[in-house]
């Protein structure tokens, strides 16, 4: 439409050529327009369109780290879900991001949610998966893998009960890994063959983020050892050169760069291999990454006492404005 205008007006009036190229535009963004989504432990929930302003604020407790937690989301089929929990599953869904319910289906406390080939999957702590297409009906993939794992293979590292709690879930590259305590990596393609190990006896905790084809964990406790995949099997370690005392917080893919938080600043990569710092950028508080934008939060437990928003990757940042007392743990952008 655009080049359509420019052949017509482009001898004409170049103020209603301007003014119809901005029309053009204009309608473009209206019609790509999404909103956000932002969960938080004590089941808050909120929406809003443009990222600053948040309303339709749903919780249930102040944040804690109890059954009302809240770990992951995920968009599809029309549908959010939003899945967490302490001791059993805690599973909403909404259609617009303002009206809620849930559905009692339990498989221990859930610490992903993926959504791929028109489906989606959830995945607890200790292994178990499950798929459905409307977030209502679910039927169980596999059993406690992981936990049966650490019950038969434990004792081979020297500990008696060996802590591998899976705390992240992702899909790349046709598998789905899964990363926790401990050191521990749970792979698997079709949820009938799961390859599971302790890549290393040096991680307290690994977080984890993906593309399309690269896996990078990150041990975000003692803050000082990352590795890259690409196939949830073989695991190269990476070389941050970190200063010091710095460590890193997290790590975290916005769509197009993996970001290693270091700190109140941070190193970025396309290949989850070659690092750089991150220039003309700040990161303070937690930080949450979507395609559309960045947010800094407060710690999962508590409430957000200066949630921020920055729309540039983190050159600037502005003050997010809460309806009332929250907590930001994730931020889903959605755009149907």
């Amino acid at each position: 439409m655009y080049l359509l205008v420019n052949k017509i007006y482009y001898k004409g009036n170049s103020i209603i050529k301007l003014i119809i190229v901005f029309i053009c535009a204009l309608s473009q963004f209206v019609l790509a327009e999404g909103y956000f989504i932002s969960i938080g432990n004590g089941g808050h929930r909120m929406y809003s369109i443009d990222g600053i302003k948040w309303q339709h604020h749903e919780f249930i407790s102040k944040p804690g780290h109890d059954q009302n937690d809240l770990k992951d989301i995920a968009h599809g089929n029309g549908i959010t879900i939003v899945v967490g929990g302490f001791y059993k599953s805690n599973i909403f869904l909404t259609k617009d991001g303002k009206n809620w319910g849930k559905t009692n289906f339990n498989i221990g406390t859930l610490s992903g949610i993926i959504f791929i080939n028109r489906k989606f999957y959830i995945f607890s702590e200790g292994g178990r998966i499950a798929e459905s297409k409307d977030g209502k009906q679910w039927s169980k993939l596999s059993g406690n893998v992981v936990k049966e794992w650490v019950k038969d293979r434990g004792m081979r590292f020297g500990i008696g009960k060996l802590k591998a709690n899976i705390r992240m879930w992702k899909y790349g590259n046709g598998v789905f890994v899964g990363a926790g305590d401990n050191g521990v990596i749970c792979m698997t393609k079709d949820f009938k063959g799961f390859h599971i190990q302790k890549v290393s006896d040096k991680v307290k905790r690994f977080r984890l983020a993906c593309n399309s084809h690269v896996f990078v964990a990150a041990d975000n406790i003692g803050g000082k050892y990352a590795y890259v995949s690409k196939d949830g099997k073989e695991w190269k370690n990476i070389s941050t050169k970190l200063n010091g005392s710095d460590k890193i917080k997290d790590i975290l893919f916005d769509g197009d760069r993996f970001i290693l938080k270091i700190q109140d600043y941070g190193l970025e990569s396309k290949d989850g291999e070659s690092w750089k710092k991150i220039k003309g950028a700040t990161f303070p508080g937690s930080l949450i990454v979507t395609p559309k934008a960045y947010f800094s939060a407060g710690h999962w437990s508590r409430y957000t006492d200066n949630p921020q928003v920055s729309f540039d990757k983190g050159k600037t940042w502005t003050e997010c404005k809460f309806p009332s007392k929250s907590t930001m743990r994730y931020v889903l952008y959605i755009e149907d």
